[in-house]
């Protein structure tokens, strides 16, 4: 089965953000121990929104290239 381009974009993305939320998190919390925290709810919610709208323009860009006539062609030519 062919995967899909955001089976491994998307992950990749949310992974990363999520990681570099709870560093600025844990980053603010240093800086001034009285600063409320950001709640774990927003931080998950952030971080797959983002990654969604990161992703979004390069299956755009995926399905353009794959629908081009002289893409299809430069491929040929490449792995033929």
């Amino acid at each position: 089965m062919k995967r899909q381009w955001f089976q491994e974009d998307i992950p990749l993305h949310v992974s990363t953000l999520t990681v570099l939320l709870i560093a600025w998190d844990r980053l603010r919390f240093l800086e001034d121990p009285m600063k409320p925290r950001i709640p774990a709810f927003v931080c998950a919610t952030g971080s797959w929104l983002m990654a969604i709208c990161i992703v979004l323009p390069v299956g755009g860009a995926v399905v353009t290239a794959e629908s081009c006539p002289s893409a299809r062609q430069h491929n040929k030519e490449l792995y033929n």
